[in-house]
């Protein structure tokens, strides 16, 4: 599939000139003469990379470049400037704008195309990576339920042999373990739904975010032996907002179970113009200066990190634990 790119400009000179030798070379092109229309353009169709003249009628290319970059899906889009003005400053401030790259007119042909595919095989490495990453994250997460509800089946087999070998005796004994039987029973189904959905992440994004969180409370419900109180109020979020979140809940719901010790648990999630998260727990807690990356930290401040959302603990040892997050739009 071809690359496509935009180009911002109202030289129609340049434009000619651009447009003859990204077409030689395979591109798709899209052409905006204003820096406003160029905007509308790529927020209705992201572009792979965009060429912006500094001057044009409107608005100037740096602050077009600023709005790009306020966007979380353009953000990571290549931009190049281009200009006849070669000064020094000019170019300092298109990088620090979130340039990739700049152009000096009179163009290169050669040069051009340089650039440009230098820009598109970086960020192409940089999504093959992230998707590796996934991927990866996939595959632990899946592992680690997948092993979770094979010892569960396993217990129930068990129980259910000795039942039936118990068959004649209706004790209160016997009754007891029908009744676990039960439990563990629901601990299987509610755990093979979540390994389902990460085994297939489309269910995550297209599940109702607060429906999404109560299913995942659910599932450790019956993992964590404590009282979780949950409370959601959140409409749903771009699709890359809703996994963070999702995926710092399941993180810090994981961490609980193995290593808080805990009795009582609060979570809430809430909208009050951004999203808002807390996550507390009385357990046994731990000592921050100690732990920096261990307990899960590193994963959920990753994610919390690739999505410019605010994240910070707060543990002592004896004292519980105090997560939270916070995103706004």
């Amino acid at each position: 599939m071809a690359y496509e790119i935009l180009i911002i400009e109202n030289n129609d000179e340049d434009i000619c000139f651009l447009d003859k030798v990204l077409a030689s070379a395979g591109y798709k092109i899209r052409v905006a003469r204003d820096g406003n229309q160029g905007l509308r353009s790529a927020l209705d169709a992201p572009p792979d990379l965009i060429l912006l003249d500094v001057m044009l009628p409107d608005i100037d290319g740096f602050a077009i470049c600023k709005e790009i970059r306020a966007y979380q899906r353009l953000a990571m889009i290549p931009v190049i400037f281009m200009s006849a003005d070669v000064a020094i400053d000019l170019r300092a401030r298109a990088f620090e704008e979130g340039a990739f790259d700049y152009f000096a007119k009179p163009y290169n042909s050669k040069e051009i195309l340089i650039r440009i595919d230098r820009q598109l095989e970086c960020i192409a490495l940089h999504k093959k990576n992230q998707e590796n990453n996934r991927i990866s994250e996939r595959s632990h997460i899946a592992s680690e339920l997948h092993d979770s509800v094979n010892q569960t089946l396993f217990v129930i087999g068990i129980i259910a042999q000795s039942l039936v070998m118990e068959a004649d005796k209706l004790s209160p004994d016997i009754m007891a373990e029908l009744t676990k039987l039960h439990t563990l029973s629901q601990s299987a189904l509610v755990e093979m739904k979540t390994l389902l959905n990460e085994l297939r992440p489309s269910q995550i994004i297209t599940t109702p975010m607060a429906k999404l969180i109560n299913q995942l409370v659910d599932a450790y419900r019956l993992r964590i032996d404590a009282e979780i109180s949950l409370l959601v109020d959140v409409l749903d979020v771009q699709e890359d907002i809703k996994l963070a979140f999702y995926r710092i809940i399941q993180e810090a719901l994981n961490n609980i179970a193995k290593y808080a010790d805990a009795t009582s648990v609060i979570i809430t999630f809430v909208n009050g113009g951004h999203l808002h998260l807390t996550i507390q727990d009385n357990g046994c807690g731990f000592d921050m200066n100690t732990v920096k990356q261990g307990k899960g930290l590193s994963t959920m401040k990753e994610h919390a990190t690739q999505h410019n959302i605010m994240f910070h603990v707060d543990s002592h040892i004896g004292g519980g634990t105090r997560i939270s997050a916070s995103w706004r739009p």
